[in-house]
């Protein structure tokens, strides 16, 4: 009698796991204790209303530019600002701000108690604001001098600055802040993500049909079959990959302060993705434990690159409906929560330069893409699948993790676990993981050009 024997296989070693679990759990944690401190303070409080309140007037304006038609739905938010921040407006400069806007622009006077609130603001520009909330009239010289001293601010200030001139007898003022090209902008991008909405829907019908046919095998993770000492090493990669983007992160601006003034903002923004790309893709080139992983090895090829492309777009398309759908059940179980908000949204709205601009478009749209891919998909989704043997579980929970480690708030996290997991699938669908990072571009890039129509 024969007895075959197992081959012997090497010892596993847990410390990239270990590496792993502790860079999770101090990322998640520091982000929840941001968050929620954020929800705690009066400015981050009103950063939504703001949102709301800019919206409810564009929305006014614009289908007021491009139709005799009332939008009573801006009205009535407008309305609802009001009374929310009624009581406080009394009470804080911000709340009294945003409540004279409201009700300015409904056509409704201020009351002395909001503006005293705005008078003796630590704002210098909240003093101006009450001159011009308050006045009846103006002559044409001081909403010149009130223009003059707004110059630079947001939406707020240049909102004011209109009122000023409007209060003058200059009713051109709102026409040059709400033009109404803008106003075809914005509803031919609005138009043009619908239309990407319900292809995306079609596709993904598409999809089941073929699926359920047997048409579209799938492939597998471009390491698929890997031994659990590979799925050891492989989360020691990843680990290592999340000190260097911690590390580059923490590194650069100390090396902008050595440099001095010269660095813009901006520049150290470009910088410090150029170099972390380069970092990522360049950590392949070593072994980890006398084996090495190529880029190859984790699906990032040039074959079928046409097709991988056309399947990361068509996932974009895809993903869309299921993103909107979790994204609002996402704000139904969490209601109670600070709202969802991201920096790169801010800082949109700041009023950012092209260079800026630019900047952002490029860290969203290719610098996360790749190197947050090669992180998840790459690295930690095989790994999780080889040592759990279950794959779907390995997609939803790298999908989780990926949403978690974001610094947009707990109810944000429903899309982006979509978002992760669609790549996820699509990794597995495709053997490939460019089409991942080109569906990750894609989203990225849309949601961007969507933030800077309607908030930018």
């Amino acid at each position: 009698m024969r007895f075959d024997l197992p081959e012997p296989q090497p010892p596993r070693a847990y410390g990239g796991w270990i590496i792993l679990i502790a860079i999770f759990s101090l990322m998640i944690g520091l982000e929840l204790v941001q968050y929620l401190d954020r929800g705690k303070e009066p400015g981050s409080q009103r950063l939504e209303v703001f949102n709301r309140l800019r919206l409810a007037v564009e929305t006014k304006e614009m289908v007021g530019a491009l139709s005799s038609v009332k939008p009573a739905n801006a009205d009535d938010t407008l309305a609802k600002i009001e009374q929310e921040l009624a009581k406080d407006s009394t009470k804080e400069a911000v709340a009294a701000r945003f409540f004279s806007v409201a009700r300015t622009e409904q056509g409704k006077g201020i009351s002395e108690p909001v503006l005293s609130q705005l008078r003796k603001s630590k704002e210098p520009r909240d003093a101006f604001f009450a001159e011009i909330f308050s006045a009846k009239t103006l002559s044409p010289k001081r909403a010149k001098e009130l223009e003059t001293k707004l110059r630079g601010g947001g939406f707020i200030s240049r909102l004011a600055t209109v009122q000023a001139y409007e209060k003058a007898g200059d009713k051109t003022r709102r026409e040059a802040m709400f033009p109404k090209e803008k106003s075809y902008v914005r509803i031919g991008v609005l138009s043009a993500a619908l239309l990407f909405g319900t292809g995306g829907f079609v596709l993904l019908v598409l999809y089941g049909i073929l699926k359920s046919q047997g048409l579209l095998p799938r492939k597998g993770f471009p390491l698929e079959r890997i031994s659990l000492a590979d799925a050891d090493r492989l989360a020691l990669r990843c680990a290592q990959i999340f000190a260097l983007f911690l590390g580059i992160q923490l590194a650069m601006p100390l090396v902008a302060s050595a440099l001095g003034k010269g660095v813009s903002k901006d520049g150290l923004t470009l910088a410090t993705y150029l170099i972390l790309i380069g970092a990522v893709l360049y950590i392949f080139k070593f072994p980890i434990g006398l084996k090495r992983f190529s880029l190859r090895d984790i699906g990032i090829t040039k074959e079928n690159l046409g097709k991988n492309i056309a399947w990361g777009f068509g996932a974009a398309m895809a993903n869309l409906p299921l993103v909107l759908g979790a994204a609002l059940l996402g704000q139904w179980i969490f209601a109670g929560l600070p709202k969802p908000e991201h920096p790169t949204t801010v800082q949109i709205q700041e009023g950012v330069s092209w260079f800026g601009i630019s900047v952002i478009f490029f860290a969203a749209s290719v610098g996360a893409p790749i190197t947050e891919e090669i992180m998840f998909r790459g690295t930690l989704l095989p790994a999780l699948a080889r040592a759990w043997g279950k794959p779907v579980l390995a997609i939803l929970a790298q999908g989780l993790l990926f949403a978690a480690i974001h610094p947009t708030g707990i109810p944000a996290w429903l899309p982006l676990a979509t978002i992760g997991a669609m790549s996820g699938f699509l990794s597995r669908q495709t053997g490939s993981l460019v089409p991942s990072i080109v569906m990750h571009g894609v989203h990225n890039f849309g949601t961007l050009v969507i933030a800077k129509t309607i908030l930018g």
